[in-house]
């Protein structure tokens, strides 16, 4: 038995940290195309069902055509596919779940999706699917509880296949309530990824939404659970993921700084235009010459990024030469008296010496310009 298990897709979110709306609006475009992607996967490794453990969309009331888009593509999916709703898109009322035009939507484009919105078993050929869906963003009480009676999971038909899919929350079967696990193949959570235990996984989000925190972080993929009744599953991990976050630090030091910058950055993207996001992290001085050419890389990778975010902490160190550029100007003898003071307040460090640096790099840009 075949599984494709995937979660917390997320369909409709805003991606409010983007400014540009053409660019908000491909990051959204890139989270339903990557469906097909899951499709795909079912396709070329025969498999028997799609599991999606919750977070379907990104909220109860996600755009009408976002819904659409992603409905049909669902229906590509050339299996069944077994969606409960999360904590974003809880099934409570008034949700999409219960909106004519969502049902409507899957008998028309993806007829062979269930939506699971009851504690009830799902009997397929060979499987059962024991949801726990949530109905309210936050459950005051535990909704797996239906299935610590292990008489629950025993009363599946003998041979097939037990998995519980849930979102957010994995089984603790200890107790008297022991033998239950032993009833249990695989469960099927979100919210992560990666093994939770041997029959326990988290698969992650189909596509990344963020930049990662940490080296254990990871996203962008879906799970290929082979699992057969009493046997611990066999899980790979595939790729499903476009879009491409990146953290970069780098210290600036020396001439060639900005331009080794620059390679540096473009290793991470190749060909790709506007489908990647960098958090770049910068340190270290730079000359006032540097400091333009930097401007006007930064202003580069904007326009080729879908995502630029700069936590820029260089702090300008003019070279003998710039200052002397700007404090010896015979022709121009007020301009070269107020860099000489900027340049003595920012040297001397107190209160004022960053906003003498600002204006100090102003000025150079400014004489650059005129020249």
């Amino acid at each position: 038995m075949k599984i494709l298990h995937t979660a917390d897709w997320q369909i409709g979110k805003p991606f409010g940290s983007i400014a540009d709306p053409d660019k908000r609006a491909a990051a959204r475009k890139a989270r339903i195309d990557a469906v097909d992607r899951v499709a795909e996967h079912a396709r070329a490794h025969d498999v028997d069902v799609v599991l999606v453990a919750g977070d379907l969309f990104d909220s109860t009331g996600s755009e009408r055509g976002a819904v659409l888009q992603t409905c049909a593509a669902l229906g590509r999916i050339p299996c069944p596919v077994i969606v409960i709703p999360g904590n974003h898109d809880h099934g409570g009322p008034g949700s999409v779940w219960h909106q004519e035009y969502f049902r409507d939507a899957l008998q028309q484009y993806a007829p062979r999706v269930i939506v699971a919105l009851e504690p009830a078993p799902i009997v397929l050929p060979d499987i059962v699917v024991f949801p726990c869906p949530l109905l309210r963003r936050s459950e005051a009480f535990d909704v797996t509880a239906w299935l610590r009676n292990g008489e629950v999971l025993r009363a599946a038909p003998a041979g097939a296949v037990r998995i519980v899919l849930a979102h957010g929350t994995v089984l603790d079967f200890s107790g008297a309530a022991s033998d239950a696990e032993a009833a249990l193949d695989a469960e099927a959570a979100s919210d992560t990824s990666g093994a939770v235990r041997a029959k326990a996984w988290y698969s992650g989000a189909h596509e990344p939404d963020r930049f990662p925190k940490g080296a254990d972080y990871a996203s962008g993929s879906v799970l290929l659970v082979d699992v057969q009744r009493g046997q611990a599953p066999a899980v790979q991990t595939l790729p499903s993921g476009m879009l491409r976050w990146h953290v970069v630090e780098r210290a600036l030091h020396g001439a060639d700084a900005v331009a080794d910058l620059r390679a540096h950055l473009f290793t991470y993207l190749g060909a790709r235009v506007q489908e990647d996001l960098i958090d770049l992290r910068l340190t270290g001085s730079i000359s006032l010459a540097a400091r333009a050419a930097l401007d006007a890389v930064l202003a580069e990778f904007d326009a080729l990024l879908l995502r630029f975010d700069v936590d820029d902490r260089t702090v300008l160190e003019p070279t003998d030469a710039e200052i002397e550029a700007l404090t010896q100007r015979a022709a121009d003898p007020m301009l070269a008296r107020i860099a000489a003071r900027l340049h003595e307040e920012m040297r001397a460090g107190g209160a004022d010496a960053d906003d003498a640096r600002l204006a100090l790099r102003e000025l150079h840009r400014a004489v650059q310009e005129l020249s």
